[in-house]
Parts: structure tokens; C-alpha cells; sequence
């Protein structure tokens, strides 16, 4: 065997178990895994496409939300129905239903995207994140072990690796009602400004969760 072969092999069997490990972290069932994987899957503007043959197509506006919805499936969380603003997520034996309240799309200076959403099997309102690790780790919760994150992205970024950063948080009725009529307010007189600063407002405080490298 040749070493470029012996590497590619090595490789493989390298990344077999690590497919593996994370398959058992799913299965262990863990709620903040269960919140990644959902981020990854529905915090987004993906539309899932149901061809004759029952496979689930997706179209995306770029490669990345792809590539992160379809790595979703590949560890059980489906998002495979997009009826109006309800989405549908298949997680093992399990649907799971999520209403989109609200759609924070990402731009390159907020460099983060955020979706606002009822989780219909408890009606609990979530504000899921996802963006860049400067978007993301200074709004984390108190008490996280933010240091931890921050040395693993210099790490990555050591390597010339990015990293995408995932968090979120439950919002109280009465604090996302206020907020949605202010930002809506804010919305239609055009003001950038005023709907960043709301923007701002709603992801003062995130709990982070694992991030992804690519």
C-alpha cells in the first residue's frame, strides 16, 4: 500500500469514529445536542422539496445552509415539511412541529442569523443564532464557560478553520410580544438603525451551545 493510499485509509477510519461518537452522543438524547442539531436544521431559509420517490431535496440560498441542513439529517433531525410558517422536523421516531414567529435574516454587519419560534409541543417561544463567533460569544449568558469557547476558536482559526457558532434562548410571552410590536414599528419607517439596536435587544443574552468548524 502506497502512503497516499495508507493516509486516505487511515483518514476514513478516523472519521468513521467520529461519525460513530457522534452518533451516540445523539442517541443519548442530551437537550442541548437536541438544540443544536434543531438550530442547524430549521435556522434557516431552506425550503425542503418532497420528490415522487419520497426522497427530501433542499433548496438553499447558499451552500452553507445546505451543507448544515443536510448534516442535520445525517445525525436524525429531518427537516423535511415547510407548510407556511409552520416547519416539521422528523427526529428519529418523533415529529416535532415549530412555528416562525419571527425571521432575523443574516447580513454582513450583524454577521448572524436568528429565527424566533413557537415550539408547538410546549409553546415555549425560542430564539434560536447562528453566526460568526464575534456575532455570537460576547451575548452569552453569564456563567457559560465563554473562555472555553474563545480558546477553541483561536485554536481554529490557528488552523485557518471557521467556525460557526450556535445559541439560544426562551423568551417570555409578554418580553417577545413587546419586542415584536416595537420591531415592527421599527421595520416599517426604515430605520436601520432602530432595527438593529431591536435585533440587538432580543440576543442580549445566549446560552451557547457546541459549534461546528468547516
Amino acid at each position: 500500500m502506497n502512503v497516499g493510499l495508507c493516509g486516505y485509509v487511515h483518514s476514513s477510519i478516523a472519521h468513521m469514529l467520529i461519525y460513530a461518537r457522534l452518533l451516540n452522543v445523539v442517541a443519548s438524547g442530551s437537550p442541548d445536542v437536541i438544540r443544536f442539531l434543531t438550530i442547524m436544521a430549521i435556522c434557516n431559509t431552506v425550503i425542503p422539496v418532497q420528490s415522487k420517490s419520497g426522497a427530501i431535496m433542499y433548496k438553499a440560498q447558499s451552500q452553507d445552509e445546505d451543507a448544515l441542513v443536510q448534516a442535520a439529517a445525517q445525525f436524525h433531525m429531518v427537516f423535511f415539511n415547510k407548510s407556511g410558517n409552520i416547519l416539521e422536523i422528523k427526529f428519529n421516531a418523533s415529529t416535532l412541529r415549530y412555528e416562525v414567529l419571527e425571521t432575523l435574516e443574516f447580513t454582513s454587519d450583524r454577521k448572524r442569523m436568528s429565527i424566533v419560534v413557537k415550539d408547538c409541543q410546549n409553546g415555549n417561544i425560542i430564539l434560536l443564532s447562528k453566526g460568526a463567533d464575534e456575532a455570537i460569544l460576547p451575548y452569552a449568558s453569564a456563567g457559560q464557560q465563554t473562555r472555553t469557547f474563545i480558546e477553541a476558536v483561536e485554536q481554529y482559526a490557528q488552523l485557518s478553520v471557521r467556525t460557526l457558532c450556535l445559541a439560544w434562548r426562551i423568551l417570555e410571552e409578554d418580553e417577545y410580544q413587546e419586542w415584536s410590536s416595537m420591531f415592527k414599528e421599527a421595520s416599517s419607517t426604515v430605520v436601520d438603525r432602530e432595527v438593529v439596536k431591536l435585533i440587538g435587544l432580543l440576543t442580549c443574552v445566549l446560552f451557547l451551545l457546541l459549534f461546528e468548524a468547516a
